[in-house]
């Protein structure tokens, strides 16, 4: 009968082991303190005892990341949507974080499965999107520790914004990077709307994705991507002045010459401005009407200009 004993001793021994390596998988608010396992054979021979002590420390998180990325150009705002698929590998993850490089802020981030999300900085200024998935339900019985997955999916949806790109100008659009992944894809497609005209300039750490496709990449890494834009010839502009006419003459008495200038003023968006006077010109006097007036300005080489400002 020794021998049923001993069988029954080593099932006990199985049992506890596996309750023990449950626990600690599942026990994420521990604290790791050098966790030990001991056995020992009673004096008589029928029975091992088995004693677990400590929290071993959490096994390492590891994951990928595969991005789908779609960037809208316009002239109000730059937008991007990036359909993001993270991988959980290994580990019990509180925070999954990626990079964040371009211009522009994060709108939103949803997703099944997603707790809650945030923006950071590291010391040296670069940017982090952290994910922070559901916790699973805590205690997990037992009997389902070993049915628990060894790999996970989360996916989750980004939304970006930048308000006010220079057009003409260059943007950098932003864009998701690889950070705490050991294992990163992204496709970028780009789109301009019919008034804008988009040209990229830089394509660091991005192939693009075939001849026929000019505006589509595909990196594995760290990428930045910079872009001209410029108003598409067809487009109205913002503001415009026709019918333009300047006439002028010499002011002997005052020694310059004085000048009028008329038109039409076409205006697609209050507050546009149009650039009329710069250089040694100045009004001769308060320049305003019904709907628009003049604004002393500095030009981009310091001199003084004025800018036709539209108001409605």
């Amino acid at each position: 009968m020794k021998t049923n004993r001993l069988k029954n001793g080593l099932v006990e021994i199985f049992a506890a082991l596996l309750a023990f390596a449950a626990a600690t998988t599942l026990a994420q608010a521990a604290t790791p303190d050098g966790a030990s396992v001991a056995a020992a054979l009673t004096p008589d021979g029928g029975r091992i005892t088995v004693t677990a002590s400590g929290t071993p420390a959490p096994v390492p998180v590891f994951f990928s990341a595969t991005v789908d990325t779609s960037v809208r150009l316009g002239t109000d705002e730059v937008t991007g949507e990036s359909r993001v698929i993270l991988h959980i590998v290994q580990g019990q993850p509180e925070s999954l974080a990626l990079g964040l490089t371009g211009e522009g802020e994060v709108a939103e981030v949803t997703g099944a499965g997603l707790r809650d999300w945030s923006v950071r900085r590291d010391t040296t200024g670069r940017r982090f999107l952290d994910l922070r998935p559901q916790r699973a339900p805590t205690p997990v019985p037992l009997a389902a520790a070993a049915t628990l997955p060894t790999q996970r999916e989360l996916t989750v949806t980004v939304r970006t914004r930048l308000a006010k790109p220079a057009v003409p100008g260059r943007v950098t659009p932003l864009l998701l990077t690889p950070g705490d992944a050991v294992g990163f894809a992204a496709k970028v497609s780009l789109q301009s709307d019919p008034a804008v005209d988009a040209r990229v300039t830089l394509a660091n750490g991005l192939m693009p994705l075939g001849e026929a496709v000019a505006l589509q990449y595909y990196t594995t890494g760290e990428s930045r991507l910079e872009v001209t834009l410029a108003r598409r010839g067809a487009a109205v502009a913002d503001v415009e002045l026709t019918g333009a006419l300047l006439t002028g003459h010499v002011n002997e008495a005052a020694g310059s010459v004085d000048f009028v200038l008329r038109g039409q003023l076409n205006v697609k968006k209050a507050g546009a401005r149009l650039r009329v006077l710069s250089g040694l010109a100045a009004p001769s006097e308060a320049a305003a009407g019904d709907g628009w007036h003049v604004e002393l300005v500095t030009a981009s080489d310091g001199s003084p200009a004025y800018d036709l400002v539209a108001e409605r």
